[in-house]
């Protein structure tokens, strides 16, 4: 897998929420606006298994890449890097603007970190593996493993949204605790995955497998090069405030 721009993750655009004067009505609408960008994360996704860089190429087709995916490092320390971000609108255009769709004025919140949206799509397929088994009256799997991987699912949700909440406030050590405490519901998850293809017909046993690892693979390496991310920014922020 190739990187991600390293300053997507901490500022930019994203930052200007503005002022906003929604009711309930509008936040419920933007939080269903929210849920279809995780839909279309999975979609993506789902096109590019067989791609050893699918997260990447996904994450291209998302819009959050750099217009030059693969940046010469050379060029990256005197150019301003470009973030993820959604499109500006040119104000000081003649023309008359195209109609805007409610995405395009859309505030930012840690619903659209793409960590957070990598992270949830893929717990949402995991979750759809271990459904699409269980549903099957064929098959009988232990309570227990079954439990196992749902508790771990919903731990990996709670755990990367807070872990993104503290991303988005600064707080990148707090940040890094809560990615932790998620790599230990994956583990967990990754053990009961490896259970239970043993209650599973050949012919199913190691399709469900190879899915879910994949998956949890992708998650894990997200995770890390968040990780690394924050201890970046924090070495950073520690040498500014000596030098000041």
């Amino acid at each position: 897998m190739a990187e991600f721009e390293s300053d997507s993750f901490f500022e930019g655009e994203w930052d200007d929420k503005g002022d906003l004067a929604w009711n309930e009505f509008d936040w419920a609408q933007y939080l269903g606006r929210c849920d279809k960008e995780v839909a279309r994360f999975q979609k993506i996704y789902q096109r590019l298994t067989d791609n050893p860089e699918r997260v990447d190429e996904a994450a291209k087709q998302m819009g959050w890449d750099q217009e030059d995916w693969s940046a010469n490092p050379d060029e990256s320390e005197t150019a301003e890097p470009e973030n993820f971000s959604k499109p500006s609108l040119d104000l000081s255009s003649s023309e008359e603007p195209s109609e805007l769709t409610p995405e395009d004025v859309d505030p930012y919140s840690a619903q659209k970190h793409p960590v957070f949206v990598v992270s949830r799509a893929l717990v949402r397929d995991i979750d759809a593996l271990h459904q699409g088994i269980i549903r099957r009256p064929e098959i009988v799997v232990p309570a227990d493993l079954i439990w196992d991987a749902a508790k771990a699912t919903k731990d990996i949700e709670l755990n990367v949204a807070l872990a993104v909440n503290m991303l988005d406030l600064g707080d990148f050590a707090l940040g890094i605790c809560y990615f932790k405490h998620a790599f230990r519901c994956l583990n967990q998850l990754l053990s009961t995955t490896g259970r239970i293809p043993e209650f599973l017909p050949d012919r199913l046993s190691h399709p469900f497998s190879e899915e879910v690892t994949m998956r949890l693979f992708d998650l894990r390496e997200v995770w890390l090069r968040v990780i690394n991310e924050c201890r970046e920014e924090g070495r950073d922020f520690g040498e500014s405030e000596e030098e000041s």
